[in-house]
């Protein structure tokens, strides 16, 4: 069965568009992915390999973008075997730039994971269940249950009410949408219906953070 593509994929296409033509090649790349380029991605390596990715291990970098993680992780674990997959081939082609020779980007519309089954060591999902509807997250989340390894870890970040510090983040989707000013779709979940997801998909919840300094709530699950 072919499996729908994501539902933001030409909203996407087209805000790339004009970040690429108002601002630096530099700058668009980091803003596409919410800015901070280093000073983040620095950051999600850290989560990762405080989970135990180590060099040799495989990770998947679902919806890696332009490589804010990647180029991190090329740093910090340069032997890590890295799969990074997003749906736009132009932020595929700068991650690689920042990246080891060897690390695998693929550029995939489809809301499956075109892995094998038990292949994946640790997953990371940073930002990416924040620009997709709910039915879209279900099935990745699903995708990545099955591409995991037994006792596996997903780190995923998400917008959540519950945060005070994410009020200001609604208030510009709500401006933005009175403009219509077409800029990328942006969700909220909370936790409660990430626990009832996991736990209808074979997940645990081991953890989760607000206080880290990415800008997000960042969820640590476990294949059971």
């Amino acid at each position: 069965m072919t499996m729908p593509r994501v539902f933001v994929l030409e909203d996407y296409e087209k805000w790339l568009d004009a970040m690429l033509k108002e601002r630096p090649l530099e700058e668009a790349m980091s803003l596409a992915v919410g800015g901070s380029y280093d000073a983040i991605g620095e950051r999600e390596a850290e989560l990762l390999t405080s989970v135990g990715l180590r060099n040799g291990m495989s990770v998947l970098d679902l919806g890696c973008g332009s490589g804010r993680c990647a180029s991190q992780l090329g740093k910090k674990l340069p032997a890590v075997n890295y799969i990074g997959i997003d749906i736009l081939q132009r932020l595929l082609d700068y991650a690689a730039t920042k990246c080891p020779s060897h690390f695998r980007f693929i550029c995939h519309h489809g809301v499956d994971i075109p892995l094998s089954d038990r292949t994946i060591d640790v997953a990371a999902a940073f930002s990416l269940f924040t620009h997709l509807q709910h039915e879209e997250t279900f099935c990745y989340l699903q995708e990545l249950r099955r591409v995991l390894k037994p006792n596996g870890i997903l780190v995923a970040s998400f917008l959540e009410f519950a945060r005070e510090d994410h009020w200001s983040e609604f208030e510009a989707i709500v401006t933005a949408r009175k403009l219509n000013a077409g800029t990328p779709l942006n969700m909220f979940i909370e936790e409660a219906v990430l626990r009832l997801w996991a736990a209808k998909i074979g997940f645990t919840i081991e953890r989760i953070d607000r206080a880290d300094p990415i800008g997000q709530t960042v969820a640590f699950l476990q294949v059971r």
